[in-house]
């Protein structure tokens, strides 16, 4: 989580709390950083893949399913971390893939809340196979998006947020910084390093 903030943030010094998020198949990670506080990371037990295979079983899913969706994904989304960011930034597949079933989005690389809304309503009325054609979206990503699509908007829900920068940047540019900066003990100095060293 670490290394991921430092490559979206490439080494700056926060000036303000951020916050950056990464929604995998089994879990998501949220690091928080900021002035006065050190980089805190944590992972929260809610996976688009994981949720897609307890909760949804339709292909599109139902509207019904995409409400238990929701629902567990707010009963857990509180254990991540307590902060309030002023900027999110979302790296990894879910926030890339969801550009494209957003057209607008991938213009400014940034997801609303309305248009979290627009791509679950556009996932929601067609099969993964053709969500995968029409929004050249891998075809096992095309069928979980929908459950990772609830959990970014619950996580900008989560910090008082409407808006999300997608970067394409993460964990192998941080380490590239983190090796430029520290040399081969990198490791051992990480915490120091996710705190920035330029403006």
């Amino acid at each position: 989580g670490l290394l991921t903030l430092l490559g979206v943030t490439n080494g700056r010094r926060a000036t303000s709390e951020v916050g950056v998020v990464d929604i995998g198949g089994g879990s998501t990670q949220v690091v928080l950083a900021g002035p006065g506080r050190a980089p805190v990371a944590a992972g929260v037990k809610l996976g688009s893949a994981r949720l897609t295979a307890l909760l949804v079983e339709a292909d599109p899913p139902t509207p019904a399913e995409i409400e238990c969706l929701r629902a567990m994904v707010h009963e857990r989304i509180g254990e991540a971390p307590a902060g309030s960011p002023r900027e999110l930034t979302a790296v990894g597949g879910t926030a890339s893939n969801l550009l494209r079933v957003v057209p607008a989005a991938a213009l400014d690389r940034t997801m609303t809340r309305r248009r979290i809304a627009e791509a679950l309503a556009t996932l929601g009325s067609e099969p993964s196979a053709q969500a995968s054609a029409r929004h050249a979206v891998n075809l096992m990503r095309a069928r979980i998006l929908p459950a990772g699509a609830v959990i970014l908007d619950a996580v900008l829900e989560r910090y008082g947020l409407d808006r999300v920068h997608i970067s394409e940047a993460g964990i192998r540019e941080g380490a590239i910084f983190a090796s430029a900066r520290a040399g081969t003990g990198w490791r051992d100095r990480l915490a120091e390093l996710a705190r920035g060293w330029s403006r």
